[in-house]
């Protein structure tokens, strides 16, 4: 998918968003995953990233086959002052024990969290 592709998709969410179609069924409009709008809606700024309800924070969670480590305070910290410092993506990465893409997804999140809270 091109970028100008990938961009207009997040035009047609934001759109749809707008109208208060909830994640899901957006999803099932577009004929991809709630995970992948959430992903869309976190990545361009859409909205909150809100999946709807509040979710128990426990330290492991599952997604099919594979476990997923929650971010902790810490390591939210951790992210917010490597990256304040200059360091990439890697280095946090490393430090941290985690995928670069990892670290890229939760500054996303860390940075919408800070915004709406202004």
């Amino acid at each position: 998918m091109t970028r100008e592709e990938r961009d207009k998709r997040a035009e047609v969410i934001a759109e749809m968003r707008g109208r208060g179609m909830t994640q899901r069924a957006i999803a099932a409009e577009l004929g991809i995953s709630p995970g992948a709008v959430y992903y869309i809606c976190v990545r361009y700024g859409i909205d909150d990233g809100c999946r709807g309800r509040a979710q128990v924070r426990h330290p492991v969670a599952r997604r099919g086959r594979t476990t997923v480590r929650r971010f902790t305070e810490t390591e939210d910290e951790t992210i917010v002052t490597m990256s304040l410092a200059g360091a990439k993506n890697v280095a946090i990465a490393r430090a941290l024990g985690r995928k670069p893409h990892s670290v890229l997804v939760r500054q996303m999140i860390i940075a919408r969290h800070q915004e709406m809270s202004q």
